[in-house]
């Protein structure tokens, strides 16, 4: 059986994986769990005791850490489920017919962002904590192996990464709609994740994130601390493995001159 999640967030786009349905998996978990809230006319919330006990289960601290390379496939798909469970909060309407308006993503923020900061901090840490693995999987790959497949699915990575920043930049920038306290749980995480992902991002990514932060700098002067730091690491941090990947060229086989 397979699962495909595809989410249309305006921070986040994921990546569509299949997986074995194992009834002993956290995913299995996972997809159950969505299946149950989809079935609902309401979201679960954190001033309930059972919303909050089946938030609980998507930001479980004991998912960080526990890495394994024979499971990497099935331990990346997690982030797909939170991102999910994200967009579910963004595109919620009572009304299915209405059609969706950037002001709705909006409202919708500003009203289930208990959730939604709860959610896309704990996917931004499980991120920074899980490239590392990845990171050292890639590295010690033959060298023969980290061209086509490989080094789109770097890229496609990296990708997300970005997406991140972007998303909590914009989020911040939008008026009205955060509260101070939300910005600053969000901004707090960034920061603290940006030496992992800076690490593995290209260098064309890092300035991206540098040009977005010094912007938001002048917008949000209140996390200057935050953003600077930020840009101090973009500016640091050495090129792992997963961005040598990204900046290499697939050398193109040499052509063959035909005889006259």
């Amino acid at each position: 059986m397979k699962l495909m999640i595809s989410a249309i967030l305006i921070l986040i786009s994921c990546f569509t994986h299949a997986i074995d349905f194992n009834y002993h998996s956290d995913n299995t978990q996972f997809y159950l769990l969505i299946k149950q809230i989809e079935s609902q006319k309401t979201l679960p919330r954190l001033d309930t005791a059972k919303g909050k006990a089946i938030l609980s289960k998507f930001t479980d601290p004991k998912l960080i850490g526990n890495f394994s390379n024979d499971k990497l496939d099935e331990q990346l798909q997690i982030t797909n489920y939170i991102n999910y469970i994200v967009e579910m909060y963004l595109i919620f309407s009572p009304n299915k017919l209405n059609q969706l308006t950037s002001q709705d993503l909006t409202n919708n923020l500003k009203k289930f962002q208990a959730e939604i900061i709860l959610l896309s901090n704990f996917n931004i840490k499980y991120f920074a904590a899980i490239s590392q693995q990845v990171n050292q999987f890639y590295k010690e790959l033959p060298e023969v192996e980290k061209g086509g497949v490989i080094k789109y699915s770097t890229k496609m990575m990296q990708v997300e990464m970005l997406k991140y920043y972007y998303g909590g930049f914009k989020w911040m920038e939008l008026l009205d709609c955060l509260t101070e306290q939300s910005k600053l749980n969000i901004i707090t995480t960034l920061e603290q994740s940006a030496e992992n992902y800076a690490n593995v991002i290209t260098e064309q990514q890092k300035l991206q994130i540098i040009e977005k932060a010094e912007t938001l700098i002048t917008q949000q002067p209140a996390f200057e601390a935050q953003l600077s730091h930020i840009i101090e690491v973009m500016k640091k941090s050495k090129c792992e493995e997963l961005c040598k990947i990204a900046n290499k060229k697939i050398k193109q086989p040499e052509k063959i001159e035909e005889n006259n």
